[in-house]
Protein backbone atom coordinates (compact mmCIF):
# COMPACT_ATOMS: atom_id res chain seq x y z
CA UNK A 1 0.00 0.00 0.00
CA UNK A 2 2.91 2.40 0.69
CA UNK A 3 4.13 1.80 -2.58
CA UNK A 4 1.36 2.42 -4.44
CA UNK A 5 0.72 5.72 -2.26
CA UNK A 6 4.27 6.71 -3.03
CA UNK A 7 5.35 5.27 -6.23
CA UNK A 8 1.79 6.94 -8.47
CA UNK A 9 2.90 10.53 -7.54
CA UNK A 10 6.36 9.75 -8.17
CA UNK A 11 5.81 8.77 -11.80
CA UNK A 12 2.70 11.46 -12.32
CA UNK A 13 5.52 13.88 -11.07
CA UNK A 14 8.58 12.04 -13.88
CA UNK A 15 5.61 12.02 -16.37
CA UNK A 16 4.82 15.61 -16.03
CA UNK A 17 7.66 17.03 -14.96
CA UNK A 18 11.39 15.65 -15.33
CA UNK A 19 10.37 14.01 -18.92
CA UNK A 20 9.25 17.13 -20.23
CA UNK A 21 12.50 19.13 -19.41
CA UNK A 22 14.49 16.39 -20.02
CA UNK A 23 13.10 16.66 -23.50
CA UNK A 24 13.15 20.58 -23.54
CA UNK A 25 17.07 20.02 -23.10
CA UNK A 26 17.76 17.28 -25.46
CA UNK A 27 15.46 19.60 -28.20
CA UNK A 28 17.79 22.63 -27.54
CA UNK A 29 20.59 20.95 -29.17
CA UNK A 30 18.30 20.65 -32.31
CA UNK A 31 16.94 23.04 -34.83
CA UNK A 32 13.07 22.22 -35.00
CA UNK A 33 10.54 24.51 -35.58
CA UNK A 34 7.87 21.90 -34.46
CA UNK A 35 6.35 20.90 -37.44
CA UNK A 36 6.90 18.30 -39.55
CA UNK A 37 7.37 15.44 -37.39
CA UNK A 38 10.09 13.85 -35.62
CA UNK A 39 12.19 13.38 -38.98
CA UNK A 40 12.56 16.88 -39.77
CA UNK A 41 14.61 17.68 -36.78
CA UNK A 42 18.08 18.62 -37.40
CA UNK A 43 20.90 18.23 -34.89
CA UNK A 44 23.20 21.30 -34.32
CA UNK A 45 24.72 20.76 -30.76
CA UNK A 46 25.62 24.03 -29.15
CA UNK A 47 24.56 26.68 -32.26
CA UNK A 48 21.25 27.53 -30.15
CA UNK A 49 23.20 28.36 -27.48
CA UNK A 50 26.13 30.07 -29.46
CA UNK A 51 23.50 32.24 -31.26
CA UNK A 52 21.65 32.89 -27.75
CA UNK A 53 24.67 34.34 -26.29
CA UNK A 54 26.10 36.17 -29.23
CA UNK A 55 23.33 37.55 -31.58
CA UNK A 56 20.25 37.58 -29.76
CA UNK A 57 19.40 41.21 -28.86
CA UNK A 58 16.79 39.76 -26.08
CA UNK A 59 19.14 37.73 -23.77
CA UNK A 60 21.06 39.77 -21.86
CA UNK A 61 18.33 42.42 -20.74
CA UNK A 62 16.47 39.00 -19.92
CA UNK A 63 19.31 38.12 -17.95
CA UNK A 64 19.47 41.22 -16.06
CA UNK A 65 15.90 41.76 -15.01
CA UNK A 66 15.62 37.83 -14.14
CA UNK A 67 18.39 39.35 -11.62
CA UNK A 68 16.10 41.90 -10.39
CA UNK A 69 13.35 39.70 -10.14
CA UNK A 70 15.66 37.48 -7.96
CA UNK A 71 16.70 41.04 -5.35
CA UNK A 72 13.16 41.72 -4.51
CA UNK A 73 11.38 38.48 -4.44
CA UNK A 74 13.85 36.61 -2.84
CA UNK A 75 17.26 38.39 -1.53
CA UNK A 76 15.09 41.33 -0.04
CA UNK A 77 12.10 39.51 1.67
CA UNK A 78 14.38 36.85 3.58
CA UNK A 79 15.62 39.65 5.72
CA UNK A 80 13.03 41.46 6.21
CA UNK A 81 11.23 38.44 7.57
CA UNK A 82 13.65 37.48 9.73
CA UNK A 83 13.77 41.28 10.85
CA UNK A 84 9.58 41.21 11.77
CA UNK A 85 9.72 37.72 13.17
CA UNK A 86 12.44 39.15 15.97
CA UNK A 87 10.02 41.86 16.06
CA UNK A 88 6.94 39.95 16.94
CA UNK A 89 8.77 37.93 19.31
CA UNK A 90 9.63 40.98 21.39
CA UNK A 91 7.19 41.76 24.46
CA UNK A 92 5.71 45.01 22.64
CA UNK A 93 2.57 46.10 22.65
CA UNK A 94 0.27 44.89 19.79
CA UNK A 95 2.28 41.79 19.61
CA UNK A 96 -0.43 39.52 19.63
CA UNK A 97 -2.59 41.37 17.03
CA UNK A 98 0.03 41.13 14.84
CA UNK A 99 0.99 37.72 15.44
CA UNK A 100 -2.85 36.79 14.42
CA UNK A 101 -3.08 39.31 11.76
CA UNK A 102 -0.09 37.10 10.25
CA UNK A 103 -1.31 33.77 11.12
CA UNK A 104 -4.93 34.35 9.77
CA UNK A 105 -4.36 33.29 6.60
CA UNK A 106 -2.82 29.92 7.78
CA UNK A 107 -5.73 29.18 9.81
CA UNK A 108 -8.32 30.31 7.53
CA UNK A 109 -6.75 28.68 4.69
CA UNK A 110 -6.67 25.44 6.90
CA UNK A 111 -10.34 26.12 7.77
CA UNK A 112 -11.76 26.71 4.27
CA UNK A 113 -10.03 23.37 3.00
CA UNK A 114 -11.34 21.43 6.17
CA UNK A 115 -15.31 22.99 5.12
CA UNK A 116 -14.68 22.20 1.75
CA UNK A 117 -13.86 18.33 2.31
CA UNK A 118 -16.61 18.36 4.94
CA UNK A 119 -19.27 20.02 2.50
CA UNK A 120 -17.84 16.74 -0.11
CA UNK A 121 -17.91 14.14 2.15
CA UNK A 122 -21.21 14.95 4.38
CA UNK A 123 -22.96 11.54 4.59
CA UNK A 124 -26.53 13.80 4.49
CA UNK A 125 -25.95 15.79 1.33
CA UNK A 126 -21.94 15.54 0.48
CA UNK A 127 -21.16 15.19 -2.88
CA UNK A 128 -19.92 11.46 -3.03
CA UNK A 129 -22.96 10.35 -1.78
CA UNK A 130 -25.14 12.51 -4.15
CA UNK A 131 -22.72 11.24 -7.12
CA UNK A 132 -23.38 7.45 -5.87
CA UNK A 133 -26.71 7.50 -4.76
CA UNK A 134 -25.71 6.93 -1.72
CA UNK A 135 -27.71 9.57 0.14
CA UNK A 136 -31.09 8.35 -0.09
CA UNK A 137 -33.48 6.98 2.35
CA UNK A 138 -33.25 3.02 2.89
CA UNK A 139 -35.10 0.37 4.37
CA UNK A 140 -31.91 -1.62 6.01
CA UNK A 141 -30.70 1.87 7.49
CA UNK A 142 -32.25 4.45 9.97
CA UNK A 143 -29.52 6.92 9.40
CA UNK A 144 -30.60 7.19 5.44
CA UNK A 145 -27.27 7.15 4.22
CA UNK A 146 -25.73 3.33 3.93
CA UNK A 147 -24.77 2.48 0.39
CA UNK A 148 -26.73 0.62 -2.08
CA UNK A 149 -26.28 -3.40 -2.38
Amino acid sequence: MLSLMVGVPTLVHIALVWLPTLVSVVLSFTKWDGIGGFSSIQWIGLGNYKEMFTVSPTFWPAVEHNFIWLAFFVVLPTPFGVFLAYQLDKNIRGTKFYQSVIFLPVVISAAVTGFIWETIYNPDNGLVNSLIGANKPNSLSSTGWATRT
